[in-house]
């Protein structure tokens, strides 16, 4: 998956745990740590392989069940035990969002479940392609704009177009969490 991917994946997880466990609608700046605790696997681990070479492949220690999910628990944890429920909450969903995207990603993409993706080190996760994180960036989105112009548009991209609608949907009846938190810090 794609960090815009598993952004709209990881707030549509979050919006249903806090409907279903607070009973209301998301809040400000919780919703917004839950979408980037849902892209924080790929800012650590993509530019740790794609630019400095440090681990083979972009799923490295922060995609990694061994070390990201437990640093990730305490740092949760710790939110929740300093009466940040919500916030903890977001931080926690919105991460494990990310490791079961790439996991079901895998399902999609290969037809099987492929758990290298989430067991640094132990695990052998194929080696990605060389490059920085803005060049597969803009790769891929020039791949997509050539497929939707020549009306060839795979399954997965009018899949993650459909999510895209969704959850925005979803957001603006949850009332647009994030967006008064980010004006006011103006």
């Amino acid at each position: 998956m794609w960090p815009w991917t598993h952004a709209l994946f990881g707030y549509a997880c979050y919006s249903l745990a806090v409907r279903t466990g607070f009973r209301r609608r998301p809040t400000d700046a919780p919703a917004l740590l839950a979408v980037f605790a849902a892209v924080l696997p790929d800012l650590v681990d993509k530019p740790l392989a794609w630019t400095f070479g440090v681990v083979g492949s972009g799923y490295g220690p922060a995609h990694s069940l061994l070390v990201g999910v437990p640093a990730a628990a305490a740092f949760g944890a710790w939110l929740w035990q300093r009466g940040r429920h919500e916030a903890g909450l977001g931080f926690l969903v919105g991460y494990a969002s990310h490791l079961v995207g790439d996991l079901l990603f895998q399902l999609w993409d290969e037809g099987e479940l492929v758990f290298s993706v989430v067991l640094w080190p132990l695990g052998p996760a194929s080696p990605d392609s060389s490059g920085n994180l803005l060049e597969h960036v803009v790769f891929f989105l020039f791949r997509y704009a050539g497929q939707i112009r020549a009306g060839e548009a795979t399954t997965y991209l009018l899949a993650t177009i459909a999510l895209a609608g969704g959850v925005v949907v979803l957001w603006l009846v949850d009332g647009a969490p994030g967006v008064r938190w980010l004006i006011r810090r103006d």
